[in-house]
């Protein structure tokens, strides 16, 4: 009988702590770049100088076609990791740009990285 309500007892605890585990999920680690649940005039702001910025630093006309994906990140201010769609040159390409919002709300285009993009077959 003891070993069998030392079984039970396991049983019920494990089922308890995979319950609990299962029940919520973990909190966002501070610091982290968290997905933006709606892109509202913050991000369409962000992309719209990442759009600028880039298409001086390429010296060619970019046109912004969607935001596909935005992360914000607090920091002293914030960053946005965005992903876009943009047409360059008559082509349709994916970028991933970071740009960071100062305490003053002044943005700055920080990183800008060309993605390969999915051809069908």
């Amino acid at each position: 009988m003891g070993v069998t309500w030392l079984l039970l007892a396991m049983t019920s605890a494990a089922g308890m702590a995979s319950g609990a585990l299962g029940a919520a999920p973990a909190p966002p680690m501070p610091g982290a770049y968290q997905l933006a649940t709606s892109i509202g005039p913050d991000e369409r702001a962000a992309a719209t100088v990442a759009i600028r910025e880039r298409a001086l630093q390429e010296r060619k006309a970019l046109r912004l076609v969607a935001i596909e994906r935005v992360d914000r990140q607090v920091v002293a201010g914030l960053n946005f990791r965005l992903r876009l769609r943009v047409e360059l040159g008559g082509q349709l390409r994916t970028a991933e740009a970071v740009v960071y919002r100062n305490l003053q709300g002044q943005h700055q285009l920080t990183s800008w990285q060309w993605l390969l993009s999915r051809r069908a077959p």
